[in-house]
């Protein structure tokens, strides 16, 4: 299994900086998916519609999108051993906050990972790799943005300038079970530019 931070799976379901290589990244893989993403993902969605960002109707869309990925076991529900990661989380503070700086809920994305046994770990944020690196997880590395920019450095104006924003139409689909490619609703604005509908991204 697979495991990805929020802003990872974020990225699976909105056109954001380094979205198509996150995807390319977790093709044909299992991914998990906890009561703490579920959180995470309504927020950082909301708070794009906070932002104006978003709008409510891209946020449903999105939503149904995951929700449509776990009915199918695209996305893998898991959890249910909360105390055991609290324990390791606390454990990850005493040995590793001091030196890295990290925060409370990416030492709590990387405590899950280990107790779930996941057999990856993915995130863009620097400290929470540098946790997971130290902890012995199996990190995944994305690469570069396709947009020529990082996700970390990438302002909100450059993403609209270069993605624009996204209509409910071209939220980005994730691969069904039955597929090895993942492809993308996006029309014209999207992450794969003019061409159509359904292009698969490469591996």
């Amino acid at each position: 299994m697979t495991y990805l931070d929020t802003g990872c799976l974020v990225k699976l379901y909105y056109p954001e900086p380094d979205s198509a290589h996150v995807i390319a990244r977790i093709q044909g893989k299992p991914i998990g998916y906890t009561p703490l993403h579920e959180l995470e993902f309504l927020n950082a969605l909301q708070l794009k519609v906070f932002l104006k960002n978003a709008t409510p109707q891209q946020v449903a869309a999105a939503r149904g999108l995951v929700e449509a990925d776990l009915k199918s076991n695209v996305l893998v529900s898991v959890g249910g051993e909360w105390p055991n990661i609290f324990r390791e989380a606390v454990k990850l503070v005493e040995q590793h906050t001091g030196t890295i700086g990290c925060r409370s809920l990416d030492i709590l994305h990387c405590a899950t990972a280990k107790i779930l046994a996941a057999t990856e770990f993915m995130s863009t944020d620097v400290r929470q790799k540098k946790l997971a690196a130290a902890m012995g997880l199996n990190l995944v590395t994305v690469l570069r943005s396709v947009y020529g920019f990082s996700h970390l450095s990438a302002s909100r104006e450059e993403v609209k300038k270069k993605i624009g924003s996204p209509t409910a139409s071209e939220i980005p689909c994730l691969r069904s079970r039955h597929s090895s490619v993942i492809t993308y609703a996006h029309v014209s604005q999207g992450l794969l530019g003019r061409g159509g509908r359904n292009r698969s991204l490469p591996g």
